[in-house]
């Protein structure tokens, strides 16, 4: 993939996802639903921005993440994300 090139990431221990693939997950573990939703705000943004927006590819590694979307134009753009450690308290 020629994002991860762009970028010089390694992402051999990284598990990638699609936007539909983080969908599921998404409905029963929270942690999911917290990342689904920040794609969905990213993918949002960029599309205002951008008519044509590629969907992003998720990468997760543990508490780390990358998320790699690509604009019709073939600009790429990384996000990193990290998974925040709470107390239980809503």
């Amino acid at each position: 993939m020629d994002i991860k090139q762009s970028f010089h990431l390694t992402l051999n221990e990284y598990r990638s996802y699609t936007s539909e693939q983080l969908f599921f997950p998404a409905e029963k573990q929270k942690e999911y639903a917290s990342l689904n939703k920040l794609i969905e705000a990213i993918t949002k943004k960029l599309s205002a921005t951008t008519k044509n927006t590629i969907n992003p590819f998720t990468f997760i590694h543990g508490h780390d993440g990358y998320i790699l979307p690509k604009e019709a134009n073939r600009t790429n753009i990384m996000y990193h994300v990290k998974k925040e450690k709470t107390n239980g308290l809503s």
